[in-house]
């Protein structure tokens, strides 16, 4: 089994984190956990855990076959957008071939490791932003397993994406494959407000509209 390195917000996402861990002790692997302090809370309840390493501790990812970026309060988790030791990281696991997975808006984190790669992002500009500079794929779903690439929209989308992110681990394919779906919303022609066609039809017929400045 495998040995993974797993960074968390100081302030984390309880879904995210503790289904996490479960998911990875339960399938057989291992894990050490590194924030940017040694204690962190839960962002739902104050309740502090204690971590052994900080993220600066780690400058190599020779032992390790995988890392996992778990989210949690925006500012905590934006942190590691831009954090050196962190994407130095990302990019060692990317170069070795080793799995490189994130969730919800701790996504841009492995940025530079998701050039020509889908991935799936909480919809914040920003983070779309960021991605789309670096090269990344936007996937239009909220599940994308691309090569060692695993990544995920949400919270809700945890369990899926852990049980993915485990069978890159475990040399097999991944459970859960989606696809944009080519449903197309048919919407309504609604009816425009009568003056306001009126005003756009003597603008078309004039070139004149009927707001006059009372200077």
């Amino acid at each position: 089994m495998s040995h993974v390195l797993v960074v968390v917000s100081r302030r984390y996402n309880p879904g995210e984190f503790w289904h996490s861990l479960k998911a990875l002790k339960r399938r057989g692997h291992t894990f050490d956990v590194v924030s940017s302090a040694y204690t962190i809370t839960s962002e739902v309840k104050n309740t502090p855990n204690k971590l052994s390493m900080l993220i600066g501790d780690v400058t190599s990812m020779n032992k390790y076959m995988g890392i996992l970026i778990i989210s949690g309060n925006p500012a905590d988790t934006e942190l590691f957008w831009h954090h050196t030791g962190c994407l130095s990281l990302v990019e060692q696991a990317n170069a070795q071939g080793k799995v490189v997975a994130a969730v919800c808006s701790a996504v841009p984190t492995i940025r530079y490791a998701a050039k020509g790669k889908r991935v799936s992002v909480y919809p914040l500009i920003k983070s779309q932003i960021l991605l789309e500079d670096a090269g990344a794929i936007l996937s239009g779903v909220s599940l994308s397993t691309d090569g060692n690439i695993i990544t995920a929209e949400n919270e809700q989308m945890t369990d899926m994406w852990i049980a993915n992110v485990c069978d890159v681990l475990e040399g097999k394919r991944p459970s859960y494959v989606m696809n944009p779906s080519p449903f197309k919303r048919k919407l309504r022609t609604r009816a425009r407000d009568p003056e306001l066609q009126h005003l756009i039809d003597i603008e078309r017929s004039t070139g004149k509209n009927e707001l006059q400045s009372d200077t």
